[in-house]
């Protein structure tokens, strides 16, 4: 079940936008380090990439060529928010930064380099499962590896 930040719940009672509040966003995905859960939904987040909580596998933006800015997102209909469809969400421009099995992802409103995320009390965040079916976020494959693009085709949040 997908999880969503005080920050991001306490900004949707404000503004009643979602799509506001995490359009330019980025998706990292991770796998296990020393720990075996997904964080709660305001946990800090350890990446550090050997000895971390967690171990970043890929940083998805919207890319084309040397150009990385964030995810985008369609209007809204019957509550359904989708992926901008004039959008490609990869990581062409970074590929995967290790070799793992992707176990969950985070998904900020803003730009992180990936390291040491601080608690998201006062974030925009989501936070979901991965898998092959019936996950938050399924892929056609769990195993990263890297140096190799990862993308995401679909991605659709109901409300």
């Amino acid at each position: 079940m997908l999880q969503f930040s005080t920050g991001l719940r306490q900004a949707l009672l404000t503004t009643g936008d979602f799509k506001a509040q995490m359009d330019g966003g980025f998706i990292h995905i991770y796998g296990w380090g020393t720990a075996s859960a997904i964080p709660g939904r305001d946990d800090a987040i350890d990446t550090t990439p050997t000895t971390g909580d967690y171990i970043l596998l890929a940083t998805i933006s919207a890319s084309g060529g040397t150009n990385v800015t964030g995810l985008n997102f369609a209007e809204p209909v019957d509550g359904v928010v989708s992926k901008d469809a004039g959008q490609t969400w990869n990581n062409s421009t970074t590929e995967n930064l290790a070799t793992g099995t992707a176990q969950f992802f985070v998904h900020h409103a803003t730009e992180h380099d990936g390291d040491d995320i601080g608690s998201a009390a006062a974030e925009n965040r989501i936070i979901g499962t991965i898998g092959l079916v019936g996950a938050d976020m399924n892929l056609v494959s769990t195993t990263l590896t890297e140096n190799q693009v990862q993308a995401i085709t679909y991605y659709n949040l109901t409300f």
